[in-house]
């Protein structure tokens, strides 16, 4: 009786941890030209796509991508009282003890990015600091960052292509952009890649896949272990490759 017992637990155990997995798992995307793409028709396209669709082939996840601004799905995440995963976070110390972390997905680099006919040729961070006003996404890491290097000259916007907009109107001197996406920012309001420059640029980034807490460890790990595994037998990088992109070198270390 005690083993029946025992087995029946085992049954219902990975039972309910695979219906987590399965149906009440939430992920959130943001809509990144060239990272996360979605169509009018609903179609999906874009790298991390592909990388979310080999995760959730690897682990058996059939659940919709939606795909949301950063702001909703920020928030979403981290208030829900179910599991939820979102792509792309950036690390920093103050969203560690939020999320589980699962990657990186993909390096990216941040410059404060300014109108070619501007007249600066140059910026410091102290420069930066006293210009009118930079345009940053409202939650994003970027915003993070420049709060603790004691930027006070932010302009807080819901997307990046609010942030061209901001910087074509001369709302904002700068915008701290996403080398990987900017140039399709701009194509969106019909500006070119020679219509900006790169004045100052801080170290690579990595983007996760992040899961709220209320996660349960085990799910979270699998797709950990996926990631962990496409990337040994090379399907990851492939990926990557197809464009444009290397195997992300950004590191955490093993805390939670």
């Amino acid at each position: 009786m005690r083993y029946w017992l025992l087995a029946l637990f085992l049954v219902i155990d990975v039972g309910c941890m695979r219906v987590i997995a399965d149906d009440d798992l939430t992920i959130y995307g943001e809509l990144t030209p060239g990272l996360a793409h979605q169509n009018a028709d609903g179609a999906q396209s874009g790298l991390l796509i592909d990388v979310m669709r080999m995760l959730q082939r690897r682990t058996g996840h059939a659940g919709q991508l939606q795909m949301v601004p950063w702001v909703r799905g920020y928030r979403s995440t981290l208030q829900n009282q179910a599991p939820v995963a979102l792509f792309a976070a950036a690390f920093n110390e103050e969203r560690r003890a939020l999320f589980y972390w699962v990657g990186p997905l993909v390096d990216v680099q941040w410059c404060f990015s300014v109108l070619d006919d501007s007249g600066l040729t140059g910026l410091s961070l102290e420069q930066a600091r006293e210009l009118p006003a930079i345009g940053v996404v409202k939650n994003d890491a970027r915003e993070a960052l420049l709060r603790r290097l004691g930027f006070t000259n932010l302009l807080l916007v819901e997307s990046d292509d609010e942030n061209v907009r901001m910087l074509q109107r001369g709302r904002t001197s700068a915008w701290l952009s996403s080398t990987i996406t900017d140039r399709l920012h701009l194509s969106k309001v019909g500006l070119g890649k020679e219509s900006i420059r790169h004045l100052h640029c801080f170290e690579r980034q990595g983007l996760f896949l992040v899961f709220n807490r209320v996660t349960p460890e085990p799910v979270y790990a699998q797709w950990r272990d996926a990631l962990a595994a496409a990337r040994a037998d090379g399907e990851f990088e492939q990926i990557l490759a197809a464009y444009g992109q290397q195997l992300p070198s950004t590191k955490i270390d093993k805390k939670r």
